[in-house]
């Protein structure tokens, strides 16, 4: 279980109202391996690369401890929303369909993130 998040970078500026900070695993993901998804009040976006074609996905608010199944290979980048802020930046309408569980989205502005986030290796560098 891949469940310790080494990288993190706390937003500042502007961007602080709204999002707590940007995280991404220290390693690439083992077959068979999930991670720990605990409640916390936020909405992540999560950006899966390093295998296969990057894509984008959110990962909504929990109200209970679950686990996700994670793609061997791969690396996670993710952008924590603060509770409430995620819906001025996604693609979705109504979020709160997204309790307790997760959906392809992708953020209104920048629909074409992921391969980008891809191509650089650096964690300070994609956050």
């Amino acid at each position: 279980m891949l469940n310790a998040l080494p990288q993190w970078q706390p937003a500042d500026g502007a961007l602080s109202r709204f999002v707590l900070g940007f995280w991404q695993g220290g390693r690439a993901a083992e077959a068979g391996e999930t991670f720990r998804i605990l409640p916390d009040g936020s909405l992540d976006l999560v950006w899966q690369v390093g295998s296969g074609a990057p894509r984008s996905m959110a990962f909504g608010t929990s109200t209970r401890p679950r686990e996700t199944a994670l793609t061997p290979g791969a690396v996670y980048f993710g952008i924590r929303f603060r509770p409430g802020a995620a819906h001025r930046f996604l693609d979705r309408g109504d979020l709160s369909l997204l309790t307790d569980g997760e959906a392809s989205c992708l953020l209104r502005r920048d629909r074409d993130l992921a391969p980008r986030l891809a191509d650089i290796a650096d964690f300070e560098q994609r956050a």
